[in-house]
């Protein structure tokens, strides 16, 4: 994985989905490889029952107009609807900023 960290979002009872980054595995202690396509992440551990992965979580702060992040881990079974996948956000590669495109078609990760 390159040194940009990848963004994603995660289920969430309160929010519904929020965005998170993916914290590395040297971050997390544990041995894990990631592979990523066009719209999804798949990560694999090297334990075959083990599917939980760490990621820093961006949460809203209305009252205070701020942003919190806190460390969660999350469990990529919960998300079989996905194929065991965390949605990616659109993040530009080079820039490291969120793509705005006109048409949602443009999208590069729907």
């Amino acid at each position: 994985m390159s040194n940009q960290q990848t963004g994603v979002y995660i289920q969430d009872e309160e929010y519904g989905w929020l965005p998170a980054k993916l914290v590395p595995p040297s971050s997390c202690g544990s041995s894990s490889s990631s592979s990523s396509s066009s719209s999804s992440l798949t990560i694999t551990t090297s334990s075959s029952s083990s599917m939980l992965i760490q990621v820093e979580v961006t949460i809203p702060d209305q009252q205070h107009e701020h942003e919190q992040h806190e460390l969660r881990t999350v469990d990529l079974s919960e998300y079989s609807n996905y194929n065991n996948t965390l949605p990616l956000q659109n993040i530009h590669t080079s820039t490291g900023h969120k793509i705005i495109v006109a048409d949602m078609c443009d999208l590069p990760s729907l």
